[in-house]
């Protein structure tokens, strides 16, 4: 049995426990537009990295062997910035699209703090 609590600002109706986004809804898209670009990013490089890290398996003998290994270890560098940077802008995303547990009125709205 749940404890109805009357609302104090229309003293008619009840608050119920909902969760909403705790930013207005086109700070929510673009929380969105950051995330999804931000995994898929992720994900490709980790897959460019396994796909590098084939390549380098051999071990350097000539100068051309050397020169290839140093553009891998600067592509796997490169790679590694690349996730870093998606990382921060995944983050970013996700707490522009944090939600929060309220209670609201069902009569007038109102929104208080469920604590």
């Amino acid at each position: 049995m749940s404890l109805a609590i009357i609302c104090k600002v229309c003293d008619s109706g009840r608050l119920r426990e909902q969760t909403l986004y705790r930013m207005s809804g086109i700070v929510v898209f673009i929380g969105y537009i950051l995330i999804i670009p931000s995994v898929m990013g992720i994900c490709l490089g980790g897959m460019a990295m396994l796909g590098l890290g084939g390549a380098a398996a051999t071990s350097p003998e000539s100068s051309d062997q050397v020169a290839s290994a140093l553009g891998i270890i600067i592509a796997n560098a490169t790679l590694l910035v690349f996730m870093g940077a998606s990382l921060l802008f995944g983050l970013l995303g996700w707490l522009l699209v944090m939600k929060k547990s309220v209670l609201q009125c069902d009569s007038c709205g109102a929104v208080v703090p469920a604590s």
